[in-house]
């Protein structure tokens, strides 16, 4: 394990070395680029089903641990009720969070976003729900899952460099109907008029999250990703340096396949590193989570 571990350090350690020597080239040439870490995670919501090492109470010092080593600029997070959002921040006392009003309870939207202060400035942010009245919270379209749905979103800025980004955190629908794959697409185009309308065309953008979709040819839920295919690119497909595994784990508790990969980041005007999902019990507990968390090494 432990040997793991200092693998995995010293990957790391290599991989931001040379990051760090390409930044050096870009300032010297005039053009500084300012270098993140973007992160998506699903943490599972906390509920007395999950037993032993599963449950929240368990698991929210592995979760702990990960972030402190692993030290994302800016994390979204999926399905932080209330009581989690408190752990988070007395746990992580380097971040503070941003969140959707009005939630935090089993209702669900519940999508918050941590960031680390000392990297990055908040400089506005909102949310909406996924519904017809996004103001207000409601109803995911017409659904079969009768849950709240939303997203929650920043506008950064680096502070070494002063650049400016945008980042969205969402949560797609669940569901097979058709009713559901119309609503995961009403979603998915609310998510894009929003996100043209705050950032434009040239701002950098980040969309992240739980899209409970993947885009396979034979996946049906597919049709509900395509106005970000339209509008942006898929970062674990365009990275140089990218990883192909499955993001949902259930816990081990059954058979997972390719449609099991259904956490994303989006993005445009920006230039992906890396993409990696973080799938190793390397944090004291099986599964730090249901879903594995993933992230990117971008520059600006």
């Amino acid at each position: 394990m432990l040997n793991r571990i200092l693998a995995i350090r010293m990957k790391k350690t290599l991989f931001f070395i040379i990051i760090a020597a390409v930044a050096c080239l870009g300032i010297s040439s005039g053009e500084a680029s300012a270098t993140l870490r973007l992160m998506a995670f699903n943490v599972r919501y906390n509920t007395p089903k999950d037993t032993g090492v599963l449950n929240w109470e368990v698991r929210k010092f592995a979760i702990q641990r990960f972030i402190n080593e692993v030290r994302p600029d800016v994390v979204g997070v999926n399905e932080a009720r209330a009581e989690m959002r408190e752990d988070l921040l007395a746990l992580l006392p380097d971040y503070e969070m941003i969140e959707i009003e009005g939630t935090g309870t089993g209702k669900g939207a519940n999508a918050i976003i941590i960031y680390n202060p000392s990297t990055v400035r908040l400089l506005r942010n909102d949310w909406f729900f996924h519904s017809a009245t996004p103001k207000k919270p409601s109803m995911c379209w017409d659904v079969t899952t009768k849950q709240w749905r939303g997203t929650v979103w920043g506008l950064f800025k680096e502070k070494a460099t002063g650049k400016k980004f945008y980042y969205f955190c969402t949560h797609l629908c669940l569901g097979l109907q058709t009713c559901d794959l119309e609503g995961k697409l009403n979603s998915s185009l609310l998510n894009l008029d929003m996100m043209q309308e705050e950032a434009g065309e040239k701002a950098p953008v980040f969309l992240v999250g739980d899209m409970n979709a993947t885009y396979l040819k034979d996946d049906e839920r597919r049709w509900g990703l395509q106005p970000y295919y339209y509008w942006m690119k898929d970062a674990r497909l365009t990275a140089p340096d990218t990883d192909d595994a499955i993001t949902f784990n259930a816990f081990g508790k059954m058979q997972i396949t390719r449609r099991h990969m259904l956490d994303y980041i989006f993005y445009r005007n920006a230039d992906v590193l890396r993409f990696e999902v973080f799938n190793e019990p390397l944090w004291g507990v099986p599964y730090i989570s249901d879903h594995y968390p993933v992230m990117v090494t971008v520059n600006l």
